[in-house]
């Protein structure tokens, strides 16, 4: 027997035993819903007619088979097949008995009720015995006998595959390419006959004649008919709208938040700077690569390398956006061995930007694969079946029974690398890969392993090659020392003066001075360019120095002196220029510091537990405006007044608090999407290494003593402006930003409860946020009821909610306003509430139990005795 054939009637056998064991084993209702269904016996009657259908009219194959000897697994296929249809023939014969016993006007209330009336106890159990053995031999012995008859080359290319179109061909070749390299026992190879169902259906497409006759029969069963059997034969027009659907489905389960987010915040390379990059090298003596030479010709591994502040990102984000990069590619992909008359293969460039600022899949492995398989699979969407088959089955079988069209399985590592290494051994589609993968060293994970891996990826593929930056650590040097690339603070001379000299023309206070002092511009600016050593960050900061002093109207020699006191160095630079912040600001800036660093570190450490990843929330503008501005204290501004801000009002406000930001901070601080995105832009360190300066022991100690001795916390900060941003925002932002943002403002509400001093104004925000949650549509009873937020066994209060993150402050409160002997019974509910086998039944990564909370709990006299049913 043809494999393919026989590989459609092992799953038809298998889909058969799965429905006869269920109508054996479990209580149907006769008619399930008044659409139109079939009941349970018509649906379980076409299932059966439908198998003896199929083995009837491969009756001739396997006699044919029989003229020869038989290997032991096609003998017990063969006896399969044969019992198969017996017992089919039983189960036709019973049900049809059924059929002229029953009243016309009665219903069997169960259809475990009817199979009782036509089989014994003793006949059940005989029956349901016959078919597990059925289904264990096929699984365990016959599907793998099949396989290896099966060559995923020649089924790509079997002409009964002609009427299938591309992607159910390549879905059912790469699925048994897989299948090929299981052993029987592995767990995969469970994963595997999971899918089985779809490779049937798929093959069963093929034959119209079938198809034809399972028309007839569905016609004959009932007028409509849409149980999962039915699902078999959807008109092929609909197929082909479903099939359209799988690939957007599965690639929009690949994106993430902020995903895009580090690329679009790279600021565009300065008007002609980096243009050397497309330009052949005539600066040998540099000892680099020529970039555009190596796009055009070369293979592996391409490294940019450079000290911090050198515009590695900058550049590397030049490299993909220009066309030039494209063109030097198509070169590439038409390389050819001397006579090979293989045409050119089509090329797809993809990028991903590590950020070591951003969320967790900025920074990540999993964000890596998820951000390039994105970017790939949108480019070519006939890579879906070939490198996620078992996901585009399962998609396919569950649209087909007429399921959402969802992925629900989150996006673990291994799935991830498997899809990507499939993606780059793939033959299928032919394809040249080039990826751009910028700030290795902002990787939150082994660098020597992700260095490892991207070599040798490229080393295993004739069709892939990458281009890599990071700051030139040992672990990077030791990897790609033989691979092409560049230093890039030796090469960027010329752009630094273009910069320099751009900035100083655009500058109005400049030009006046520039009549004053013609001569001086070349001076400036080849000094900068010498002291700068190539990091454009340093000249940036340089440069503003160099325009406020003109501003201030420094002569000649005050401006030369300004510039020779700034260090070569970044770190040094910025405690050279730390003291710079104004006295008036240091106690505003203290604040915004520490807000901002607060605000990352719930964003790194409140973690969530979902199948999909939280709405971005980084720390916005609006939020920083709510949390930081005295003019919108909470004593002064309720929640009705915040909801009554304009879109002008708070972007007004939004504006002027950016400026204030910048200045203020000495330039460390910005905003520097604010006019692409502005009330949501993110407040954002001026670099990476600024953060870490300002973040080292010596240097953050001087801004928290700057607050000491106020009643200020970052944490109340924020959790005001988490209150007024949801205040404003709850009717234009979807549940799930809308919830994240307020689980988030409970975390900080976890940190701000150990500042006692501003336990009143912790009250009022938080009830503020639990009226603004409580308004919103579909929020039921309590807010917290969301099904993302927990267990849907658990419902929570919003006190509950507040236990469980410890707010004794808030809790205490609320248990003042009840009588005692109240007071005293929710105390106890509330205790078993941080008990840990209560807490993990939450979809919530909870915070510790406090010794404060317990204390409030018995304070208020909770039952330390009490018993609870679900606790061990």
């Amino acid at each position: 027997m043809d494999p393919l054939t026989a590989l459609s009637l092992a799953g038809t056998i298998i889909q058969f035993v799965d429905f006869g064991s269920k109508l054996l084993s479990e209580a149907y209702k006769l008619y399930k819903s008044p659409k139109g269904i079939l009941t349970a016996n018509e649906e379980f009657e076409l299932v059966t007619i439908d198998l003896k259908a199929f083995v009837d009219k491969l009756k001739p194959d396997l006699q044919a088979e029989i003229a020869r000897p038989l290997t032991e697994d096609e003998a017990i296929f063969e006896d399969i097949c044969q019992n198969a249809t017996k017992i089919a023939e039983e189960i036709m014969g019973r049900l049809n008995k059924l059929k002229v016993l029953k009243d016309k006007h009665r219903k069997w209330e169960s259809m475990r009720q009817a199979v009782k009336s036509a089989w014994t106890k003793d006949e059940m159990l005989d029956l349901k015995k016959r078919l597990a053995l059925f289904k264990d031999a096929l699984e365990t012995r016959v599907l793998f006998s099949i396989r290896e008859r099966l060559d995923s080359a020649s089924v790509r290319s079997s002409n009964s595959l002609d009427k299938l179109e591309e992607h159910s061909r390549n879905a059912i070749a790469t699925l048994l390419e897989i299948a090929a390299k299981v052993d029987r026992n592995d767990a995969s190879a469970r994963n595997l006959r999971g899918h089985l169902g779809t490779i049937t259906h798929l093959l069963r497409r093929i034959d119209s004649e079938k198809i034809g006759d399972r028309q007839v029969l569905r016609d004959m069963v009932a007028a409509q008919v849409t149980a999962e059997i039915e699902m078999l034969d959807v008109p092929n027009s609909e197929e082909k709208q479903l099939q359209k659907a799988i690939p957007w489905t599965i690639i929009e389960s690949l994106k993430y938040t902020a995903m895009s987010d580090r690329y679009e915040a790279v600021s565009e390379a300065y008007p002609h700077t980096f243009e050397w990059a497309f330009l052949n090298s005539d600066r040998e003596q540099l000892r680099w690569d020529d970039l555009s030479q190596w796009l055009a010709e070369g293979d592996g591994i391409y490294w940019i390398h450079g000290k911090p502040g050198c515009g590695k990102t900058t550049l590397m984000k030049h490299v993909f956006d220009d066309s030039r990069t494209r063109e030097a590619l198509t070169k590439w992909a038409k390389r050819q061995p001397e006579g090979s008359l293989v045409a050119p293969l089509p090329v797809c460039l993809a990028s991903f930007f590590f950020w070591n600022s951003g969320n967790s899949e900025q920074r990540s492995h999993t964000g890596l694969l998820r951000g390039l398989l994105h970017q790939i699979l949108t480019a070519v969407p006939d890579l879906l079946p070939v490198v996620l088959p078992e996901r585009w089955a399962t998609l396919y079988a569950a649209m087909m029974d007429g399921k959402p069209a969802s992925v629900r399985d989150p996006w673990r590592l291994k799935d991830l690398t498997t899809t990507f290494e499939r993606l780059i051994a793939q033959k299928t589609i032919p394809l040249k890969l080039c990826l751009l993968i910028d700030g290795l060293d902002e990787f939150d994970g082994d660098h020597e392993a992700l260095s490892t891996m991207l070599k040798k990826i490229v080393e295993n593929s004739d069709n892939l090659k990458l281009v890599v930056s990071s700051r030139p650590w040992e672990v990077f040097k030791e990897c790609f020392c033989t691979c092409s690339g560049l230093r890039l603070q030796d090469l960027t001379d010329h752009d630094i003066g273009i910069y320099v000299t751009r900035r100083f023309q655009e500058s109005p206070s400049f030009q006046k001075f520039l009549l004053e002092e013609p001569k001086l511009v070349p001076v400036l600016v080849r000094e900068i360019v010498e002291k700068a050593d190539g990091v454009f960050l340093w000249v940036r900061l340089a440069v503003t120095s160099i325009l406020d002093g003109i501003r201030n109207r420094d002569d000649v020699s005050i401006l030369q002196q300004r510039l020779r006191l700034l260090p070569r160095e970044l770190v040094p630079l910025y405690a050279h220029l730390l003291p710079r912040i104004e006295p008036v600001y240091l106690l505003w800036i203290s604040k915004a510091f520490q807000i901002l660093r607060a605000s990352q570190d719930i964003q790194k450490g409140a973690k969530i537990r979902r199948s999909f990843e939280d709405p971005d929330l980084k720390l916005s503008i609006s939020r920083f405006y709510f949390a930081i501005n005295e003019e919108v204290d909470v004593e002064e501004v309720d929640l009705h007044m915040v909801r009554g801000f304009t879109a002008e009002h708070l972007l007004a406000g939004c504006e002027k608090t950016a400026v204030q930001l910048n200045a203020r901070s000495a330039g460390f601080l910005e905003v520097p999407s604010f006019e692409q995105k502005g009330v949501d832009a993110s407040v954002e360190y001026l670099h990476r290494t600024v953060r870490d300066f300002l973040e080292q022991k010596e240097t953050w100690s001087q801004f928290i003593e700057r607050t000491t001795e106020t009643s200020f916390s970052p944490h109340v900060s924020l959790l005001r402006g988490c209150s007024f941003w949801l205040g404003l925002k709850t009717t234009t932002r979807s549940h799930l930003e809308i919830e994240s943002m307020a689980l988030h403002a409970m975390f900080h509400a976890y940190h701000a409860d150990v500042h006692s001093e501003t336990r009143q104004i912790q009250v009022r925000l938080l009830d503020d946020l639990d009226c603004t949650m409580s308004t919103l549509p579909g929020a039921g009873e309590n807010w917290t009821d969301f099904p993302t937020t927990r267990d849907t066994s658990l419902p929570l209060s919003f006190l509950e909610l507040a236990t469980m993150f410890n707010l004794s402050g808030f809790i205490m409160y609320e248990l003042d306003q009840k009588q005692r002997l109240s007071a005293a019974s929710i105390s106890t509910e509330l205790l078993h509430l941080l008990l840990p086998k209560t807490q993990n039944r939450t979809s919530l990564q909870l915070p510790p139990p406090r010794i404060s909370t317990v204390a409030v709990l018995i304070d208020f006299g909770a039952d330390l005795n009490r018993k609870f049913s679900n606790i061990d």
